[in-house]
């Protein structure tokens, strides 16, 4: 599909010929040349407007690959299993996010687990829309859930930022997001890769499954930031 700019730079080549055959027609007019030199004229011009035509197409068609290239580049290092910490009204609470790529739509597709300070899972959600910025290293969605004892439903936005992250590999970020459940007031949080060997530090093994495990694997987490935070106090 063109953008823009494409379609502007199309009229404007298509001004040009329109205004190049006029003034050939003029001239001919004017002149009293035969149709044959005309005509060479016009083909002339047909096929230099065409030569530039193609030329900027081919020049555009590389920069949007080489833009489409980045995107992908920067969605694949952000795909996979994240861990969430948050304030909630003074205590803390907890999470699980899944980035994965969604070949249906071509866009990511996000879906979390929300816990208490306690490591109860207490309601989930998941993207209805996403916008991926490569050049900001964020990510802004629009998400409906629901809270598992009440059966009510929440609905909001938030953003994932990863813009400190400058290496091949992104292993945390931070992030906000604003639910009509509590009058989109905004809760910003961390996030950490949840990769293998951060679960097999956390609970012995790879990253759950069920939610059972992923209870656990919360609990293991608030723990083990807990004594993190006891040590950064103890070297004070």
């Amino acid at each position: 599909m063109k953008n823009l700019k494409e379609n502007i730079f199309q009229l404007c080549l298509t001004f040009i010929g329109l205004v190049a055959a006029y003034w050939v027609s003029r001239l001919a007019n004017e002149q009293q040349l035969i149709f044959g030199v005309v005509l060479l004229i016009l083909v002339a011009i047909s096929v230099v407007v065409w030569f530039i035509s193609n030329l900027v197409n081919e020049r555009i068609l590389k920069i949007n690959e080489e833009r489409i290239r980045e995107q992908y580049k920067f969605e694949e290092k952000i795909q996979g299993s994240w861990i969430e910490r948050y304030s909630n009204e003074g205590q803390i609470g907890y999470g699980l996010i899944e980035i994965i790529y969604d070949e249906l739509s071509k866009t990511l597709y996000l879906k979390g687990n929300v816990y208490d300070s306690e490591g109860k899972a207490f309601a989930n959600w998941s993207s209805k829309s996403v916008y991926t910025d490569r050049n900001k290293k964020s990510v802004l969605y629009i998400y409906d859930g629901e809270f598992m004892d009440s059966r009510l439903q929440g609905n909001g936005y938030g953003k994932l930022d990863f813009s400190h992250s400058n290496g091949d590999v992104i292993l945390s970020g931070t992030g906000c997001f604003e639910d009509a459940s509590t009058n989109y007031i905004p809760r910003n949080f961390d996030i950490d890769r949840l990769d293998n060997g951060l679960c097999e530090e956390l609970t012995g093994n790879c990253i759950p499954r069920y939610s059972f495990d992923k209870e656990m694997l919360i609990n293991k987490y608030r723990e083990y930031l807990e004594d993190k935070t006891r040590q950064e106090e103890g070297l004070k």
